[in-house]
């Protein structure tokens, strides 16, 4: 069953690089939120992972036509990224990618921007980027209050 899955997964991924017109039949028949359903159910072990993969570089393909993305964004989709991002943060060909659509997500659909804003979600991005970013880095996640910078208040010497 899983090479069934896979094997319909690339042809999905193939069609949706190379055709404007499959993006749009992909968005028009509801295939979005089936992915994101397929995804939920993934886990870390090989197969999954490659199928992972190929969902995610589908969902890239539709997300780069800007007037697709809101039918990208479904409802439960950022929490499925989110989901995915923090599970593969060690797994750099599914991490980018998952971060790339949900970049492209959360710029394009204020709604889904507003859900992942709650501080539960900014919380768990914080923790991501606590565990990718370089030692000693300054990187923070824009507004916010959960840095991973931790930085010395100066006093003034009163001697």
């Amino acid at each position: 069953r899983l090479t069934e899955i896979t094997d319909a997964a690339i042809t999905l991924e193939m069609s949706t690089r190379l055709s404007r017109n499959c993006c749009v039949a992909f968005v028009n028949v509801g295939a979005p939120s089936i992915l994101y359903e397929l995804l939920g159910t993934c886990n870390r072990s090989l197969p999954h992972v490659e199928i992972v993969r190929i969902v995610l570089l589908t969902l890239r393909n539709v997300s780069k036509h800007k007037d697709l993305l809101n039918d990208v964004a479904t409802p439960g989709s950022g929490g499925v990224i989110l989901d995915l991002v923090q599970m593969f943060r060690d797994k750099d060909d599914v991490f980018v990618v998952a971060l790339i659509i949900f970049s492209r997500l959360l710029r394009y659909n204020k709604k889904l921007k507003e859900t992942c804003s709650q501080p539960e979600n900014m919380k768990r991005l914080t923790h991501v980027l606590k565990k990718v970013a370089p030692s000693g880095s300054d990187l923070r996640i824009p507004g916010s209050r959960h840095g991973t910078s931790k930085r010395k208040k100066k006093y003034k010497s009163t001697s």
